[in-house]
């Protein structure tokens, strides 16, 4: 992947006063952030197995086996001819109270500016129910 850059000189921009930021919980590689920054880059993967009856191969749960987990993610297409103004009348960002429940899997909790967000979270979630077929989710030379 090639890394995204920012179009301008990088500089920080604004000022972040918060007050009260209160957050119960921030878990696999979630950012929280306050103040400038040119690059946030948070990167998750998990592959959860549920099973009605627990039981467990040897040779599972390795990432390289579920293409989800190593197939290139399409990059968007460049802007062109995109012009932007942006005059910031108060340099100060000025946050009373922000009250967030929870943060997971790569993402992030912001107050200021960020050049570049470039979050990535790949999970697979897997089910597999007690009857007499295969079960979902493995792959195909995989041995149950």
């Amino acid at each position: 992947m090639i890394a995204p850059s920012c179009p301008w000189a990088w500089r920080p921009r604004r000022t972040v006063a918060v007050g009260e930021l209160r957050m119960l919980s921030v878990t696999n590689a979630s950012i929280v952030q306050i103040g400038d920054v040119r690059t946030l880059r948070p990167y998750s993967r998990a592959l959860a197995v549920q099973r009605e009856i627990s039981f467990f191969l040897g040779n599972e749960g390795h990432f390289g086996d579920f293409p989800l987990f190593w197939v290139p993610i399409p990059e968007p297409l460049p802007l062109s001819n995109v012009r932007l103004n942006v005059v910031n009348e108060n340099p100060v960002i000025q946050v009373a109270n922000l009250q967030v429940t929870a943060a997971a899997s790569s993402s992030v909790v912001k107050l200021g500016h960020a050049c570049v967000v470039d979050a990535e979270a790949r999970l697979l979630h897997i089910r597999q129910l007690q009857s007499g077929e295969r079960p979902v989710g493995l792959p195909d030379d995989l041995e149950e």
